[in-house]
């Protein structure tokens, strides 16, 4: 009797397993809000920091960078994403081809302040990244770089000196700007 019961709770144990794994498979596409800075092909801010609710377009339980931007857009470009935002497959996998109403494949993107080391298709993001994009202004020699100071708010009193380091993409000091 108790051999039994053992053979039946373990079937039961192993039937409900393959119920969970199918219902996992129903979730309904993910959702994460993210932080977007856009700056144009002439450097100026046109997103910065702007909370995005980013959703898994494609249903496939993830959210890429394309998805984000294309949110960005569709939440804060005139016209949405229809009008202002576009990639494309390329050589290199899934690519830009217009930021923010212009055309270019020439942009610089970092997640939470690391280059991206997979293409916008593939790089994934998560509730609470920084997303920073611009469109580079060098088309000849690609000598745009990506900049950031050390600290992305701060707290401070009016007439009081407050001290920021800016750094470069290797994460090396910029002194004497």
């Amino acid at each position: 009797m108790k051999k039994l019961l053992s053979i039946t709770l373990a079937v039961l144990m192993l039937v409900s397993t393959f119920c969970l794994t199918a219902f996992a498979e129903d979730v309904a596409p993910a959702s994460a809000d993210v932080y977007v800075t856009i700056a144009d092909n002439n450097g100026k801010l046109v997103l910065t920091q702007e909370k995005i609710t980013a959703t898994d377009k494609d249903s496939d339980g993830k959210i890429t960078i394309d998805e984000a931007l294309f949110a960005a857009h569709e939440a804060k470009y005139e016209g949405g994403a229809a009008a202002g935002y576009a990639s494309a497959m390329s050589d290199w996998g899934l690519s830009l081809t217009k930021l923010w109403g212009v055309e270019t494949t020439n942009t610089l993107f970092y997640k939470n302040g690391a280059k991206l080391e997979t293409g916008v298709g593939e790089d994934l993001v998560k509730g609470g990244d920084k997303l920073y994009v611009s469109i580079n202004k060098d088309d000849t020699y690609y000598s745009d770089k990506y900049v950031a100071f050390d600290q992305t708010a701060i707290s401070t009193t009016a007439g009081l000196e407050t001290e920021l380091t800016l750094t470069d993409e290797e994460g090396n000091a910029l002194a004497g700007i």
